[in-house]
């Protein structure tokens, strides 16, 4: 799956590989070339203790729960690449709730809960702000249209979304569609920036393994 994906690439830098170094990538350069999906296989195929050496230090969590949430972050990302509808549905694969947010959540099975997770993942703080923010104005924008309680959202979500970045995303139905649309085409987005923090804690793991031997 991986060489395919590598085979697809016309980016120059793959090019500049294939030509000089007979089609041999660097792990840090190939990543840039493979999905999402590819990336968590990746993670989802390593031993579970090297899972947990990258899980416990970088997100205080266990292996179980980041596999979990990279495979519900994948069907979303998918979801929004086919421009599928979010609204009033609910997530093939619930990420698991952290207990620290469970308090939070009023609905388990929700998109809420996909982005309570995902900002766990996305780095650098600062921009998850920017995302909340983005979002809450789209939910503005759309006000009277959409329920932002059909897809889970509590009151107050835009502060709760925050919480960790404190700490240290007939004419009705189109209308609805077109929200939709704007707001996966943010969660894409932000499936992209999970896929690069995530292979760069895999990869810094595989790197520093290497350089102890």
């Amino acid at each position: 799956m991986i060489d395919a994906e590598i085979a697809r690439s016309r980016e120059p830098f793959a090019d500049h590989y294939r030509k000089y170094y007979g089609g041999t990538f660097p792990i840090w350069v190939a990543v840039e070339m493979m999905s999402f999906g590819s990336v968590s296989k990746i993670y989802g195929n390593m031993t579970r203790t090297h899972r947990q050496l990258i899980a416990k230090p970088h997100y205080g969590l266990h292996e179980k729960v980041i596999s979990q949430w990279l495979l519900s972050m994948v069907t979303v990302r998918n979801a929004c690449a086919h421009f599928a509808r979010l609204y009033r549905r609910t997530p093939t694969f619930q990420p698991k709730i952290c207990n620290d947010d469970r308090s939070n959540v009023p609905t388990p099975q929700s998109w809420f809960t996909v982005l309570m997770a995902a900002r766990h993942l996305y780095e650098p703080w600062p921009d998850w702000g920017h995302f909340v923010t983005a979002l809450e104005t789209l939910c503005d924008e759309y006000d009277g249209v959409i329920n932002v309680s059909a897809m889970g959202f509590p009151p107050q979500w835009d502060r709760l979304l925050r919480v960790l970045v404190d700490a240290t995303p007939n004419e009705t139905l189109l209308r609805t569609q077109v929200h939709c649309s704007i707001v996966v085409t943010v969660l894409a987005d932000l499936s992209e920036i999970s896929r690069h923090h995530l292979a760069y804690r895999i990869f810094s793991f595989y790197r520093v393994k290497a350089t102890r031997y």
